[in-house]
């Protein structure tokens, strides 16, 4: 009769111990379904020169660039990610083209969920204008967004106004950025079926956004921000 009872006791015992670990098993896979199921933020690529960068706003870009102030406007969602790099230019003949760089590299490699690109302020210098090799490199520039694995939203935007006075050939020439890229960009976007976002007539009547005539302070990049939200989809919660 104990011999019976200890067999009970053994059986007993093994039916409570798989019975636990029956119920482990399902929290791990209601764990791991609920950690799959967890949406990562989306990732926007900002693509750009100096302004994009944020030289205008050097001392504190990390959160005063357009891309950090995108960021904190668009919340958890989101996550914009600045590959600015001064002085470049998109045209592939110049001192400093864009694409020639690691980080642009990096930008395709990382497989964003959208990019927006806004180059084309360098490449208004008289000694670089190209606009037939502008054409066709932005165009071909957005094909390969477009070809990543990501399937990214591509926009491109129209650079701000260049408020240099008479500037000698080797700076930016707002008579290019606004007779020529304000013209070009959109024929590009329509071509590659992408939007365009327009920054010069955000910025146009303000000059006191740009201290330096050419990069934009806070007020500035706040602007930008507030363009971007206006004229995409994004949907964002700004503070000021």
């Amino acid at each position: 009769m104990k011999r019976k009872n200890i067999w009970q006791g053994i059986l007993l015992g093994g039916l409570v111990l798989m019975l636990i670990l029956v119920f482990q098993s399902l929290s791990v896979i209601r764990q791991s379904r609920k950690a799959s199921t967890a949406k990562s933020p989306l990732a926007i690529a900002a693509v750009g020169d100096s302004i994009t960068f944020g030289a205008g706003v050097a001392a504190t870009r990390e959160t005063d660039s357009y891309p950090a102030l995108l960021e904190k406007a668009l919340g958890k969602e989101y996550r914009v990610v600045n590959y600015g790099l001064s002085g470049r230019t998109l045209l592939s003949n110049t001192a400093k083209p864009y694409f020639k760089e690691a980080l642009a590299k990096k930008s395709f490699q990382d497989n964003p969920d959208m990019v927006i690109i806004m180059l084309g302020t360098n490449d208004s210098r008289i000694n670089y204008w190209r606009e037939a090799d502008y054409k066709k490199e932005y165009l071909n520039v957005i094909k390969r967004y477009q070809k990543l694995k990501s399937k990214p939203t591509v926009y491109v935007m129209i650079p701000p106004k260049v408020f240099f006075e008479n500037p000698s050939p080797n700076y930016p020439n707002n008579a290019i950025v606004e007779k020529r890229l304000r013209k070009v960009i959109p024929e590009i976007a329509e071509k590659a079926g992408v939007a365009v976002i327009d920054q010069y007539d955000a910025t146009k009547d303000h000059p006191e956004w740009f201290p330096d005539q050419l990069h934009p302070d806070l007020k500035g990049n706040q602007a930008i921000v507030k363009t971007i939200l206006k004229q995409t989809p994004l949907k964002g919660k700004l503070t000021y």
